[in-house]
């Protein structure tokens, strides 16, 4: 059972990576309470992709409902939204 979570745990961190919104997905959920004390710029930075990227990508987390306000994120909406972009590029490669 370890070895199984170890390698979703690898295979998810994997994906992540090469994937901007699994990416700032990922962030939110650990850090969403410093995602209402930095601008957009600084954010993309922290997280090495291009404004616009993340600019996009939020914009897509608010017209789906995940993120409300600067300080109200929906963490479970999160978790579906990285289940669904996994899933995708699964289905995709």
């Amino acid at each position: 059972m370890s070895n199984e979570i170890k390698y979703v745990y690898s295979y998810t961190e994997e994906k992540s990576l090469k994937n901007a919104k699994i990416k700032i997905a990922r962030f939110l959920i650990g850090h969403g309470d410093i995602y209402s004390k930095l601008n957009k710029s600084k954010l993309a930075s922290i997280l090495g992709l291009a404004p616009e990227t993340l600019s996009r990508t939020l914009k897509e987390f608010k017209d789906r409902g995940i993120i409300k306000n600067k300080t109200f994120i929906d963490r479970k909406l999160l978790y579906e939204f990285i289940k669904e972009e996994l899933e995708e590029i699964d289905i995709n490669q």
